[in-house]
């Protein structure tokens, strides 16, 4: 199996666009629309790569201060 991909977009065509991408070149792809949900696959799920839009109002500031275990630093 491929690398495990977890993608952060708000943009649900965009974010289909990019899976459709990434699948066909043999990722195992997973999905997310909010900061909550992406926390929480990456605290729960071994992920190889996470591509995001950190053009997201409020998204480059979030991601910076959460540490690793999901909490704020």
């Amino acid at each position: 199996m491929g690398k495990r991909i977890l993608i952060f977009n708000q943009d649900i065509e965009e974010l289909s666009a990019i899976r459709k991408l990434f699948a066909r070149e043999g990722c195992e792809v997973i999905t997310a629309t909010n900061w909550e949900t992406a926390q929480k696959l990456i605290n729960n799920l071994e992920i190889d790569y996470v591509l995001l839009n950190a053009k997201k109002k409020g998204l480059p500031e979030a991601f910076h201060l959460t540490d690793s275990a999901g909490g704020k630093v």
